[in-house]
């Protein structure tokens, strides 16, 4: 009798341990989230003390075929971890919870996850976001008291960085600006024109400097919040940009540099709009702001002096070991024409989209 009655009392125990897990996440969310659970999508990690509270809202097409609550717990105990570098990461509580009054296609799961000690070197793994196409983002915001960083999982990356150091967050974003000039076909194209619109040093110097000025005016303003503007409008000016100075080394190859120089400034422009948009789609560093703009713009132009150091040492090698060749890769009128069809393109493109 003894035995039963203390199994109970444990089990009595255990159950107000998980309710007060339970309200502890409820009482970490926003008022609104406390209504609603949390929008789809979206989630939360609060780190305080030894542990970390995480709620996050998932679609259910992302969980595999999953349909009780103990597969969908497991599911998410093996595909999305938050671990710290040197103190590893237990979760202790998952639990899946169905939002009421909204629509079933997807839920909230709240987790504990215990550390032996105050985490410092913390990164979330997760592969969660890498198949169907709705399951490819979610919003998340990452606190420790003062400090807060806004992240956005997607399905290109799989480990992300919580609450990085300075350093560490300075070398990120010097990452992502470099991959983002490199792969971005528009960026890429726009410089291409303006740096075959003229010849000499002056004028590559000087266009380049006024794209760089340009863009990194209004990336700040953007990124901080004092100018926003759709990406509907954005992207599609992007590739107008294109065509606009492709058409410019076509029509007008004797205007004065200054002027041409004024142009792509105010090109620049649009296009720093088009980088802030990408910095957001990663996340910004809520804490360490200004930080992190340093960093992606720092990126940028370092991905710029590598495609315009790569174009001119191309050029050469061509002209060096290819004369003829190397006369007709070089001719402004061919490659500007070319620009112009590609901006068209992806100006219809953009447009269509």
């Amino acid at each position: 009798m003894e035995i039963r009655l203390h199994n109970f009392s444990t089990g009595i125990h255990y159950l107000a341990d998980m309710r007060l897990i339970a309200c502890i996440f409820l009482l970490m969310l926003p008022e609104s989230a406390i209504c609603h659970l949390l929008p789809e999508k979206t989630g939360t990690i609060h780190l305080v003390g030894n542990a970390a509270f995480v709620a996050v809202s998932i679609p259910l097409s992302a969980f595999r075929g999953a349909v009780t609550q103990e597969a969908m717990q497991q599911q998410f105990n093996t595909h999305f971890q938050v671990r710290d570098q040197v103190l590893g990461g237990q979760p202790v509580l998952t639990m899946i919870m169905m939002p009421e009054n909204a629509p079933t296609n997807y839920v909230v799961v709240l987790q504990r996850v215990n550390f032996s000690g105050v985490p410092r070197n913390l990164s979330l793994f997760t592969d969660f976001f890498r198949d169907s196409h709705e399951d490819k983002m979610l919003t998340l915001k990452v606190s420790r008291g003062k400090e807060a960083q806004m992240l956005v999982l997607t399905a290109g990356s799989e480990r992300f960085a919580l609450l990085p150091g300075k350093l560490q967050l300075l070398r990120t974003f010097i990452g992502t600006g470099i991959n983002h000039i490199l792969t971005g076909p528009d960026h890429l194209l726009f410089l291409l024109t303006i740096v075959i619109g003229a010849a000499g040093w002056r004028y590559w110097a000087g266009a380049v400097s006024a794209f760089t000025v340009a863009h990194s005016i209004t990336l700040t303003l953007s990124a901080l919040g004092y100018v926003h503007v759709p990406s509907s409008i954005i992207e599609p000016g992007i590739a107008a940009s294109i065509v606009l100075m492709a058409l410019d080394n076509l029509f007008r190859p004797e205007a004065p540099k200054l002027n041409r120089i004024g142009l792509i400034f105010l090109c620049g422009l649009l296009h720093g709009l088009g980088f802030a948009s990408s910095i957001a789609d990663m996340g910004l560093d809520t804490t360490h702001r200004i930080l992190s703009l340093l960093g992606f713009n720092m990126g940028i132009e370092t991905g710029q002096f590598l495609f315009l150091g790569s174009l001119a040492a191309s050029f050469f090698l061509v002209k060096r070991f290819l004369p003829r060749a190397g006369s007709l890769v070089q001719a402004p009128r061919l490659a500007s024409a070319t620009a112009c069809v590609l901006g068209l393109v992806l100006f219809v493109q953009r447009v269509a989209s």
